[in-house]
């Protein structure tokens, strides 16, 4: 047995396991439990790494194999502990790592050559713990663990730098404690031998340590999280000194990341592992652009964004496609188990639910060996985004980096990438540029729902010195002028987006896809609108003017969602950044949140307004994951969401929603769908900004709103 299929056995039925003398090596239990809680972040999983201890040392027997187990396995109880009490801030956590590392110690026979590695294992563990406690006993311990460990390893030993800048480190936390100028020296003094370890102008070297990273990064029996580690340190390496494996290194490390934050974890877990690479995709495209691989550069951007919105549509697509294809084809046992792991699935992450996800797996792969399904369910490349374009307007793609910005734009029937140099944009601006906004947002109120006139006032343009005037302004010089026809702008610097173009956003370009593959056609008796409005919510301000007041429980909206093609929500609005399924509307009894959403499979959906605060603001260190409501509703399956990226004035917003749904009604498309929703938004925002002008407050007013879809 090895990998992934030894685990699971082991996990599901450990009874019948049966060890061969090939499965002597004591430490394998444990490593493969601590790589099963490694990849899905799952707490309870820990308990088997150290439930495996004790039923291996009781059924194999014989006190040399025990030692064996305690000298290989004790690190690794210890590591899951510590890991999870690192991200808990669990006290005991840190005490029970640190007696299994201490009793790992005690365990390993004098001279032994895991002795020095198990050392600054328990040193490293003392260190953490007198950072949260600041404990100075913890601190001199590992620092006399960590000298230990130096003495018991030779001068050229491979960890030798690495036991040195642990040293270098304990020192300097503790001079930071006590302000004792020798432990500085001290630290000085080590990382200054650590230093000596680190660089060799000799090639030789370097190219060994390219092939070492790049080995483990595509040993496909490896756990992606280590994989990845070892794929970002070959991207680095390749760049500095051998640009010729740069693109394999990239390619490499992006197609680690669905693994990473894969099916088998839950949604906090996903986010939380898409945190360590979060700008991942962005650096890919960049190298990929600066060599002229345009189509990379698209794919990898896509592969690296709303990763988590993916996943959820993935649960849903396999139904939706194979049902027409008739009873017999693909076989009635896929299309079931696909539809048990599906449903599974999409309750959002439950914990029970977990381990369906080899079950996933197993079932796309019998899908993808039957003719016609080979590239059932797998990332989009280039071909797959140019063929299924809208049959008008172009699709926008922007790169922001700190080396180079770029914007990709395509159009049906065009079928080369063209890519647009804005030279004079970049990351740092645009940083600037969103802080701006944040800090004036919030000295005008607008980060909290309410008619801010009435409430607190709209700050004076003169005090703010017309901060959203001067972002737009930059936005149209630097980044959508360069975008659009030189010979539609001209030379004029007062025009403005919305005279050349009706604009739409989408949060990954599958979503874009699923919508032109797979068009609807509104019954007549579907269609009509579900309008929630909540003026009373418990604990929220009210919201003033509504057309009634009906009861907006959440069993009751949820059920009526259903039957109608388009829903408004008049309500106040949570947005959960570390769990974007538990984002939701308030209602009079509760959160209708996005998970129940998505799990009604709202099979006639088409659109969504959210008159809600700020149901298009995501999580900044989550930027490629668009976690908002607007892109949660468009998972849950509405091809056309309107939404806000800041609180709106409730003077306003019956005006906005007035003119949209005129302008919607009077469309020519069959039936009350999304079809229009864009223009209709369009048109309803043009009506506002004419009727309150450009000043600073009524920009704040009329450009928040945002349509997303198609």
């Amino acid at each position: 047995m090895h990998g992934f299929c030894m685990l699971n056995c082991f996990l599901s039925r450990p009874d019948e396991v049966t060890f061969t003398a090939q499965f002597d090596r004591p430490g394998n239990i444990g490593r493969v439990h601590i790589g099963k809680a490694e990849i899905e972040g799952y707490k309870s999983k820990v308990g088997s790494v150290i439930t495996s201890r004790d039923f291996i040392t009781n059924s194999k027997g014989g006190p040399t194999w025990r030692l064996k187990f305690e000298i290989c396995t004790f690190p690794l109880k210890g590591k899951v502990r510590f890991a999870f009490s690192d991200s808990t801030a669990d006290a005991r956590d840190f005490d029970d790592a640190i007696i299994t590392q201490q009793e790992t110690v005690r365990a390993t026979p004098e001279g032994h050559e895991n002795m020095p590695e198990n050392l600054n294992n328990l040193a490293i563990v003392l260190l953490q713990r007198f950072k949260r406690t600041g404990n100075l006993s913890d601190i001199d311990a590992a620092i006399s663990a960590f000298k230990q460990a130096i003495h018991l390893t030779d001068e050229d030993g491979l960890f030798m730098p690495l036991y040195l800048n642990n040293l270098g480190n304990a020192f300097l936390a503790r001079y930071d404690r006590t302000g004792d100028t020798n432990d500085i020296m001290a630290s000085i003094s080590a990382y200054r031998e650590s230093k000596c370890f680190d660089h060799t102008s000799n090639p030789f070297y370097i190219q060994t340590a390219i092939f070492c990273y790049s080995r483990p990064a595509t040993d496909y029996d490896g756990y992606p999280d280590d994989r990845l580690v070892a794929a970002q340190y070959w991207v680095g390496l390749s760049q500095q000194h051998d640009p010729s494996q740069v693109l394999a290194a990239y390619s490499t490390a992006i197609s680690l990341v669905s693994q990473v934050a894969s099916l088998s974890q839950t949604i906090q877990a996903r986010y939380r592992s898409l945190l360590k690479v979060s700008r991942l995709s962005t650096s890919a495209a960049t190298v990929a652009l600066g060599l002229e691989r345009i189509d990379l550069a698209l794919e990898w951007l896509e592969r690296g964004r709303g990763l988590v919105w993916n996943q959820l549509n993935d649960l849903r697509t396999p139904i939706q496609v194979m049902k027409p294809s008739g009873a017999d084809y693909p076989p009635a046992n896929i299309t079931e188990e696909l539809e048990r792991v599906s449903k599974a699935l999409d309750r959002a992450g439950a914990s029970r639910e977990l381990w369906l996800a080899p079950s996933a797996g197993t079932s796309f792969t019998d899908v993808r060996a039957l003719p016609g399904f080979e590239g059932f369910l797998k990332p989009l490349i280039h071909a797959d985004m140019i063929d299924h374009l809208p049959a008008s307007g172009h699709v926008v793609i922007i790169n922001v980096h700190e080396d180079r910005c770029d914007a990709l734009a395509l159009r049906r029937g065009v079928h080369e990438l063209c890519r647009i140099s804005l030279p004079d944009f970049s990351y740092t601006k645009a940083e600037g540029l969103r802080e701006s906004l944040k800090l004036y947002l919030h000295a005008s109120g607008a980060r909290t729902r309410g008619d801010w006139n009435a409430t607190r006032g709209m700050r004076r343009e003169g005090g703010s010195g017309g901060v959203v005037k001067n972002i737009l302004r930059d936005l149209w010089i630097l980044v959508v002028k360069p975008i659009l026809n030189p010979g539609l702008c001209g030379e004029s610097k007062s025009l403005t987006l919305p005279e050349f173009a009706i604009s739409s956003y989408i949060p990954t370009f599958q979503t874009l896809v699923d919508r032109v593959k797979k068009p609807r056609k509104v019954e007549p008796e579907n269609a009509g609108i579900f309008m929630i409005s909540q003026p009373g919510t418990p604990n929220q301000s009210p919201i003033p003017k509504p057309e009634r007041n009906a009861a907006a429980t959440v069993n009751r909206v949820i059920n009526i969602m259903e039957n109608y093609t388009c829903v408004h929500f008049a309500c106040h609005a949570n947005q959960n950044t570390s769990d974007a399924l538990k984002s939701g509307f308030a209602l009079y009894d509760g959160q209708l949140d996005l998970s129940s959403i998505i799990q009604k499979q709202l099979v006639g959906a088409e659109l969504a307004f959210l008159s809600a605060c700020q149901t298009s603001t995501g999580d900044e260190s989550l930027a490629e994951e668009a976690v908002h409501l607007a892109a949660g509703m468009l998972a849950a399956g509405y091809r056309s969401v309107v939404a806000t990226m800041w609180s709106i004035q409730d003077q306003y917003g019956p005006k906005v929603a007035e003119g949209f749904y005129a302008s919607l009604i009077d469309s020519e498309s069959e039936g009350l769908n999304a079809d229009g929703a864009s223009r209709a938004l369009h048109y309803a925002i043009q009506n506002l900004r004419k009727s309150l002008g450009d000043s600073e407050s009524s920009l704040v007013s009329w450009v928040p709103y945002v349509h997303f879809g198609v």
